[in-house]
């Protein structure tokens, strides 16, 4: 279940950052790289501006501050079949919340297109 939030988190908020803020330059590129993964996303999903994805993105804090919680008692690991099933269904709503941020109406297809490939 690690990577499922942490991997996601880090890769997709990088990519949604980039492509919202259409990212040219060498130092935009680094000014993203500066940021902590979710300052990126809450920076991305500002820019879209969808009050859904931002009451979205709350669920998903609260998701992820469970996560790391669980993670920290080893919770993660040995886990029972329900707690498996808790942390898959949470990880599958973070990448929905990704997959429907990038396909936005807000962001240049060609961009959703690069950042999909």
């Amino acid at each position: 279940m690690n990577l499922k939030f942490s991997r996601k988190l880090t890769i997709f908020s990088t990519v949604l950052l980039i492509v919202t803020q259409e990212a040219q330059t060498i130092d935009d590129f680094i000014r993203i790289t500066d940021l902590v993964p979710l300052e990126r996303l809450a920076l991305a999903l500002d820019k879209l501006g969808d009050d859904s994805l931002l009451d979205r993105f709350d669920l998903f804090l609260n998701d992820y501050e469970s996560f790391l919680a669980a993670k920290s008692f080893n919770e993660v690991m040995n886990q029972t079949a329900e707690k498996k099933t808790e942390f898959k269904s949470k990880a599958e709503s973070f990448g929905t919340l990704i997959y429907d941020a990038i396909m936005s109406d807000k962001i240049d297809p060609r961009f959703r297109r690069f950042a999909i490939i």
